[in-house]
């Protein structure tokens, strides 16, 4: 559950920080010539899909426990 409230805080919620400043900013990214907010969107979806997986996994583990 550490993991999950790490991802919400840090990765979602700092992730849409970054993708915010990014856009405000306009840099491109040096090699393929994309906006870096497009860039910086990996973060928050890696963290949402983090938490998705993690509370899948306990409610996984839940109901492997209550079927024995």
């Amino acid at each position: 559950m550490i993991i999950t409230v790490f991802a919400l805080i840090f990765m979602v919620y700092g992730g849409d920080i970054i993708v915010e400043k990014a856009a405000h900013v306009s840099q491109m990214s040096p090699v393929l010539k994309w906006p870096m907010d497009k860039v910086y969107w990996v973060m928050p979806i890696s963290g949402v899909i983090l938490v998705y997986y993690t509370i899948v996994n306990v409610i996984d583990n839940y109901h492997q426990r209550h079927l024995r």
